[in-house]
């Protein structure tokens, strides 16, 4: 995830959204970033079932390596989750 703490920034940034100038102050890895990070994995789970071991994608998954690295296996929000039944 690209979010991080710039100066005089009241919240973290999207750097891959942003192009950097001379003399900005970046912070990569602070509490705050971390707790934006970890806010956004949530959000991007809250819709995902999280049956890696009988998904397709078992093993070869970006989101589950994020998730595992953000020790996001389990969701706050209990409700039902959206089923798709064909993609295309």
């Amino acid at each position: 995830m690209c979010l991080v703490e710039m100066e005089k920034s009241v919240k973290p940034i999207a750097s891959c959204a942003i192009t950097a100038t001379e003399g900005m102050n970046i912070k990569t890895n602070t509490l705050k970033v971390e707790k934006a990070r970890k806010s956004v994995m949530e959000l991007l789970l809250a819709n995902h079932p999280l049956d890696c071991p009988v998904c397709d994608q078992g093993g070869e998954c970006d989101l589950q390596d994020q998730s595992m690295f953000y020790g996001l296996d389990l969701s706050r929000f209990t409700e039902n989750k959206r089923s798709v039944k064909e993609k295309h």
